[in-house]
């Protein structure tokens, strides 16, 4: 929930994590009004809210997700202190997250599903990253089921493997939307970085073989080389909003958030991604999130004249 920026001025520490992130996109796809009052179905919170355990240190982010246009309703206190992921990127965009104070320690602050307070979990829209914890996904995805949920599922790299590809199709049929970059997606294919140029796999046809598994959506995300979506047969190609990129941390989580947002308010899939593009790009050009959700969504509606769209055909 937050990230430790070493070398950084005062070695900054900020609001973080793939959830964090993909909140601050589904909110930048709302207007003020929006964020108070979201069109929904009866008993069900407005809004966006984040799920997550935190510590009894956390307090002083609270009034910085509501500036965020983020709800604090499921956000649930569990003993000191916050879990911190100190981020480093040793090769270009190739980042590393080590937790303080270990994995174990990590893992055992994330929320499970049953966490989430019962009207967050009739939610339309949710986005989820995480791997095959135990426990999480049955009770998630009953939910889904039961109230017709539009599930987003950004795939952590652990599960990008073949060996995981019978529980994938297993999970793909209850799944909206799945999101993950093309690194993840070549691995998850068998085609990993020794395979050499003859054994690279193009974006698009990387989206299109993923789609084959199951999944409705896919969201392959390529960093500055854009994204590819596929959806019911057709590929479209996304170019990246043009900013100059200060810090990439989260930018791929914004572009799934804001993806799913723009979905669930009725947008077709192209003005979808290409409003997730202008987000992302938002996110890249500073360093932690950015000021309010006011200055979030004006910079996005900006950057969105950026972006271009392709039609790939199927």
């Amino acid at each position: 929930m937050l990230d430790v920026f070493p070398g950084s001025p005062a070695e900054t520490v900020v609001l973080g994590g793939s959830g964090f992130w993909a909140a601050v996109g589904v909110a930048a796809t709302l207007d003020e009004e929006s964020t108070a009052v979201m069109p929904g179905r009866p008993g069900r919170p407005a809004g966006v809210s984040i799920a997550s355990r935190v510590g009894t240190d956390f307090g002083p982010y609270r009034p910085i997700l509501h500036r965020l246009g983020i709800r604090t309703d499921a956000l649930v206190t569990d003993g000191p202190q916050t879990s911190r992921t100190i981020i480093t990127y040793p090769v270009g965009e190739e980042r590393r997250e080590e937790p303080v104070g270990g994995w174990p320690a990590h893992v055992r602050m994330r929320a499970v599903w049953t966490d989430v307070p019962e009207p967050v979990r009739a939610a339309p829209g949710c986005y989820v990253f995480r791997d095959w914890h135990p426990g999480f996904w049955e009770p998630l995805l009953e939910d889904v089921r039961r109230h017709r949920t539009q599930l987003l599922w950004e795939l952590p790299a652990s599960i990008c493997t073949p060996a995981d590809l019978p529980r994938l199709r297993a999970v793909l049929p209850s799944v909206a939307i799945v999101s993950l970059n093309l690194a993840e997606a070549r691995a998850l294919l068998g085609v990993g970085p020794d395979a050499g140029p003859a054994g690279e796999l193009s974006a698009a046809e990387a989206a299109r073989r993923i789609a084959d598994l199951g999944a409705r959506t896919v969201l392959l995300r390529a960093g500055r080389a854009g994204s590819v979506v596929a959806h019911e047969g057709r590929l479209l190609r996304v170019s990246a909003a043009r900013v100059p990129a200060i810090d990439v941390t989260g930018a791929g989580n914004a572009f799934s958030g804001a993806f799913l947002g723009c979905r669930i308010a009725g947008a077709d899939v192209a003005s979808a991604a290409t409003f997730a593009s202008a987000v992302a790009a938002m996110v890249v050009s500073r360093l932690g999130p950015p000021d309010s959700h006011a200055a979030a969504r004006a910079q996005a509606l900006e950057l969105v004249r950026t972006a271009r769209v392709w039609d790939l055909g199927s």
